[in-house]
């Protein structure tokens, strides 16, 4: 059975946030969308417990987010438990022991907070330092029905540019992205309606094309429809249904 792409929000984890953990001179690498890069901690143990402390900031205060999955990817963590502040005490969200998989993508009751952290402890083959090459924040806003009846992958090599975080230059990044051409077919108004919803909302957002079989391809995309103008579908005949195509670019 084919995987069902999924539509995110954005990765709430971002360079507004401030974040705390052990393994400060690599904190970038946890939301720069490259699997090859990994947060690492410093001077750890297998035993040792580290952690990594999210709060959720915009344009310089602290707000609330709605949260409802959590993605760990390319890590090393055998043991671990991400958790929430309720304004008293860590509550627990999604808690993992004895763990084999290097990349967990986990739904959980939504929740609305400020602050977040992932609580870790023995690591895959009982390594000194925990790893993690991204770690996704965020919520759900679409399954697709189904597989598309179009699926079309493109990779894109562009011209360099200068990656920096708190305000530091750090390295010179070629633009090699991804870009996804998708498209369903003979949709009902309704199902049309909430795409189109969606897609006036917000045009930056996570796309998760193959969470099964390919479950690091976690990508922060602009979306945008090759229509062009305004239009997002074509009406293929009358009451028979919409065409719906959609371009994800990888940011």
């Amino acid at each position: 059975m084919p995987d069902i792409p999924l539509i995110l929000s954005e990765n709430y984890i971002a360079l507004d946030c401030t974040i705390v953990s052990s393994g400060y001179n690599t904190i970038e690498s946890l939301f720069d969308g490259l699997v090859g890069t990994c947060w690492s901690s410093v001077g750890s143990c297998d035993s040792q417990i580290e952690t990594i402390d999210v709060k959720f900031y915009e344009l310089g205060s602290q707000v609330y987010r709605f949260l409802d999955r959590l993605g760990i990817l390319k890590h090393n963590l055998r043991d671990f438990d991400f958790q929430y502040f309720d304004g008293a005490n860590w509550q627990s969200l999604v808690g993992m022991c004895d763990n084999t998989n290097p990349n967990i993508f986990q739904s959980f009751a939504g929740i609305c907070c400020n602050e977040v952290r992932l609580r870790m402890n023995r690591t895959i083959g009982g390594v000194n330092e925990k790893q993690v090459s991204e770690l996704f924040v965020g919520k759900l806003k679409y399954t697709f029905p189904r597989f598309p009846e179009g699926f079309e992958p493109d990779r894109v090599v562009g011209e360099g540019s200068f990656r920096t975080a708190y305000g530091n230059l750090k390295f010179w990044r070629e633009f090699e992205r991804m870009v996804f051409v998708v498209s369903l077919l003979a949709l009902s108004g309704a199902e049309k309606e909430v795409l189109e919803n969606l897609y006036e909302e917000s045009r930056q957002v996570t796309f998760y094309p193959l969470p099964e079989t390919d479950p690091e391809g976690l990508y922060q995309v602009k979306w945008s429809s090759p229509f062009g103008g305004d239009k997002f579908y074509s009406v293929i005949a009358r009451d028979a249904g919409y065409n719906i195509e959609m371009r994800f670019e990888q940011l």
